[in-house]
C-alpha cells in the first residue's frame, strides 16, 4: 500500500497552496487523482531545509486525499511543514461539521454533500440545511434533524437517524434560470451579412440562426445604426436588431431560430420568448409576417402577437396597416410572445404588392427550461417528511413518515413511495395526495395493515402513475372540516378533549372524546359530499354516509309536523349538490359530548357522534375500547348514552325530505 502525506484541502477543492500533513500514513487507494509538486521544510538534524519534488495525488478508501512523494527519502525526512504547489483538477466532497451546519450548498455540477465531517461523514449530530444546486448530486443528512433539499438534476438524498425533511428539488438553480437573450450586434458590425446562419452561445442554451430565401429575399443583416422601438420597461436593445429586406411582390424570406442545451440540467426548449418586430408598413409594400413557433416534438406552440398602431393581427400572421412607420415609431410595432417551451421559431416575411420593402427584428429575450430530476430519497431513521415529484423514488424508512407530492415538480414521470414498517407507531406512514390525485383512480394490491399497509397505485392530475406500498393513511381530501367554537372556526383534527365548542342547544360544550379512522373511500364508506351553499354551508362538506344533518324549514314541518329533523347523509343525495366521492382513503373524525349535540361544521348545522349501535359499529376496536373507558355502561347499554338531540328520520323518509 502507498505512503504519503495527507493534504488539507482548501474547501472541497485540491489547489496550489492547500496544505499537507508532516506525518507519513499508510493508505489505501480509491482513486488516483493524477501527478502533481509540492514545497516542504524538513529538519537534517542541524537546521531547517528547504526542498520540493513532484508525486502523485491520490483520493483513499477513508474520504481524504494524499500525496505519495516521488523521492524515496522524502519518508524518511522529518517534515516540518509542507504544501502544495501544482495539483490536478479534483473537487472532493463538501463537508459539513459534527454540529449544526446552516448552509451547506452544491455547485452547479455535480456534488456529493454531507451533513457530517471525515472520518465519520454519515455520522454527527447536528441538525444541517443542505442545498444541492443543480446537477445530479449525492447527499447524506447524517445525524439529527436535517432539511436537505437537492436542487435540480437527478439526486440521491439519505435523510440519515432523525427526523429529516427531504426535498428532491425541480426548481432550475438561480443562476440558470436567469432570462438571457440573442444577440444580433454580438455577430458584427453595421450591415454584417447573417444570411450564412450562425450558432450563438447565450450561457446555458445555444441559438442557431438559419436564413432562407423564399423567392424576393434580399438581405438578412446586422442593424446598429437603426434605432428601434421599445417600450417602457423592456429589455431589447435599440441598437441591436435583425434588418430583414425584399425586393417585391410574394414570398421574402424565413428567418428560423432553433434553441438547444449546452448544460445537463436545462433542456432544449426555452420558455417566455419576446421580441419585437419593427417598421411593419405599408407603402409600394404591404408587409406580412407570420411567426411560428414548435416544441421539441414538432407540434404547434401558440404564438400572442400584440400590435402597437393600426396593423392587423390574426393568429400567428401580422398584416400592415395604411400608412408608413419608421423602426423607432410605436405604431409599426408588434410585440411577439410564447410562453412555450419552445424549441424552434419560425419568422416568414412576405410582401403583398409590388415594391422592396424591410423590417426588423429585435434581440430576441427568453428563459431556459429546466430538466427536473429523478431523485432518489431515503429518510432513513425517525419521522420524515418526503417531497417527491416526477421520477422520484422515496423510502421512509423507520419511523412514522409522510410522503407529500410537489404538484409543480411533475412531470409526467412515474413515482414510486415505499413507507417502510420498523419503528412506527401510532398514524404510521402517510401518503398526502392532496391536490395531486385524479379521482377515483386509486387501484389498491393490498388493505391490510397487517400485512404490509396499504399498497397500489394512483394516477395523478398529470398523468403519472405513483406506485406506492407500505403506507397506513392517505389523504385524498383537503384537510380542515372547520367546527365553530367560541374562539372561532377551528380545523376538527386540531380539537382535542377539554376544548370547548359551540352547539346549537347549549351553548359553548366541552368536548369529551374525539376519535378517527381512515377507510378506503368505496361501497359504502365513500362519504357524502355536500356543496358550498346546499345545507347552509360555506364550503364544501364532506361527512359519513350515516352522518346526520339538521333539516329545516317547511318541509320538516309538513312531512314531519317538527321544524327540525336529522336525516342521514346518504340519503339526501341528489346527483346535483349532494353526490358520493368515491375514491383514495378518507379520515372521519368523530367529536363526542356529553350529550347529543348540534354543531356547526363549515357552517351547516351537524350532528356530534351519537354512539347508539351503529355508531359503536362504525369504529375502530382501539377507538371504542377508548370510547368503552370513558362511558363506561356503554359496553353493556348502547342505549345509557341518553336520547338523540332531534328526531332521527329514517332513510325512505329522507329521501322525500330531498325531495321537496
Amino acid at each position: 500500500m502507498p505512503v504519503g502525506y495527507r493534504v488539507n484541502l482548501g474547501g472541497n477543492t485540491l489547489d496550489p497552496g492547500d496544505s499537507v500533513g508532516t506525518t507519513p500514513i499508510t493508505f489505501t487507494a480509491a482513486e488516483t487523482i493524477g501527478t502533481g509538486n509540492w514545497s516542504y521544510t524538513y529538519f537534517n538534524g542541524f537546521f531547517n531545509v528547504n526542498a520540493n519534488g513532484g508525486g502523485t495525488y491520490y483520493l483513499a478508501t477513508d474520504g481524504y486525499v494524499y500525496f505519495d512523494p516521488s523521492a524515496s527519502n522524502a519518508d524518511s525526512r522529518t517534515i516540518v511543514s509542507a504544501q502544495t504547489t501544482a495539483t490536478p483538477a479534483y473537487t472532493g466532497p463538501i463537508y459539513g461539521t459534527t454540529g449544526n451546519d446552516a448552509a451547506l450548498t452544491g455547485t452547479i455540477g455535480d456534488d456529493t454533500i454531507y451533513g457530517g465531517t471525515l472520518p465519520n461523514p454519515t455520522t454527527g449530530t447536528g441538525d444541517d440545511t443542505v442545498s444541492g444546486g443543480a446537477g445530479d448530486d449525492t447527499i447524506f443528512g447524517g445525524d439529527g434533524g436535517d432539511s436537505i433539499s437537492g436542487g435540480t438534476g437527478s439526486d440521491s438524498i439519505s435523510g440519515g437517524s432523525g427526523s429529516d425533511t427531504l426535498n428532491g428539488g425541480g426548481g432550475v438553480a438561480s443562476s440558470l434560470r436567469a432570462e438571457k437573450s440573442l444577440n444580433w450586434s454580438q455577430q458584427g458590425g453595421d450591415e454584417t451579412g447573417l444570411e450564412a446562419g450562425f450558432t450563438q452561445d447565450t450561457g446555458t442554451i445555444s441559438v442557431t440562426f438559419t436564413y432562407s430565401d423564399d423567392g424576393a429575399g434580399d438581405s438578412g443583416q446586422v442593424e446598429t445604426g437603426s434605432v428601434q422601438y421599445v417600450a417602457g420597461g423592456e429589455p431589447f436593445a435599440t441598437n441591436s436588431s435583425l434588418e430583414l429586406r425584399g425586393t417585391g411582390n410574394g414570398a421574402t424570406s424565413t428567418a428560423t431560430l432553433e434553441f438547444s442545451s449546452n448544460d445537463p440540467d436545462v433542456s432544449d426548449e426555452v420558455a417566455n420568448v419576446r421580441f419585437r418586430i419593427n417598421d411593419v408598413d405599408t407603402g409600394g409594400w404591404q408587409d406580412q409576417i407570420v411567426v411560428l413557433a414548435y416544441d421539441a416534438d414538432g407540434n404547434a406552440v401558440p404564438v400572442t402577437l400584440s400590435a402597437a398602431g393600426n396593423d392587423t393581427v390574426s393568429g400567428s400572421t401580422i398584416i400592415a396597416g395604411p400608412g408608413g412607420d419608421s423602426s423607432n415609431e410605436p405604431d409599426g410595432s408588434v410585440l411577439v410572445q410564447i410562453a412555450g417551451p419552445v424549441a424552434r421559431i419560425e419568422i416568414v416575411y412576405s410582401n403583398l404588392t409590388a415594391s422592396s420593402q424591410i423590417v426588423f427584428v429585435t434581440d430576441v429575450h427568453f428563459q431556459p427550461v429546466e430538466i427536473d430530476g429523478a431523485d432518489t430519497l431515503d429518510g432513513g431513521a425517525g419521522n420524515d417528511v418526503i417531497v417527491l415529484g416526477g421520477g422520484d423514488i422515496g423510502q421512509g424508512g423507520d419511523g412514522n413518515d409522510t410522503f407529500t407530492i410537489d404538484a409543480a415538480a411533475l412531470t409526467g414521470a412515474a413515482i414510486t413511495v415505499a413507507g417502510g414498517e420498523s419503528a412506527e407507531s401510532g398514524a404510521g406512514d402517510t401518503l398526502d395526495l392532496t391536490g395531486v390525485l385524479q379521482k377515483g383512480s386509486i387501484v389498491y394490491s393490498n388493505l391490510d395493515d397487517g400485512a404490509g399497509g396499504l399498497s397500489g397505485t394512483a394516477t395523478l392530475i398529470d398523468g403519472s402513475v405513483l406506485t406506492f406500498s407500505e403506507i397506513e393513511t392517505i389523504i385524498c381530501f383537503t384537510a380542515g372540516t372547520m367546527i365553530r367554537t367560541p374562539r372561532g372556526e377551528r380545523q376538527i383534527e386540531t380539537l382535542k378533549p377539554g376544548d370547548m365548542v359551540t352547539t346549537l342547544d347549549r351553548g359553548e360544550q366541552p368536548l369529551r372524546w374525539i376519535g378517527r379512522r381512515t377507510v378506503p373511500a368505496t361501497g359504502v364508506l365513500a362519504p357524502i359530499r355536500f356543496a358550498t351553499g346546499s345545507y347552509g354551508n360555506h364550503r364544501d362538506l364532506l361527512v359519513s354516509p350515516q352522518h346526520r344533518m339538521l333539516c329545516r324549514g317547511y318541509a320538516a314541518q309538513l312531512l314531519f309536523g317538527e321544524t327540525e329533523v336529522l336525516a342521514p347523509a346518504k340519503s339526501l343525495v341528489d346527483d346535483f349538490q349532494v353526490t358520493i366521492d368515491y375514491g383514495g382513503m378518507v379520515t372521519y373524525v368523530h367529536m363526542l359530548f356529553d350529550r347529543h349535540e348540534i354543531v356547526i361544521a363549515n357552517g351547516a348545522p351537524s350532528e356530534s357522534f351519537y354512539p347508539g349501535r351503529c355508531g359503536l359499529d362504525s369504529l375502530s376496536d382501539p377507538s371504542r375500547d377508548e370510547l368503552f373507558r370513558l362511558f363506561p355502561t356503554l359496553r353493556s347499554d348502547a342505549g345509557s348514552y341518553g336520547p338523540a338531540s332531534r328526531t332521527c328520520v329514517k332513510g325512505s323518509e329522507a329521501r322525500a325530505l330531498a325531495m321537496v
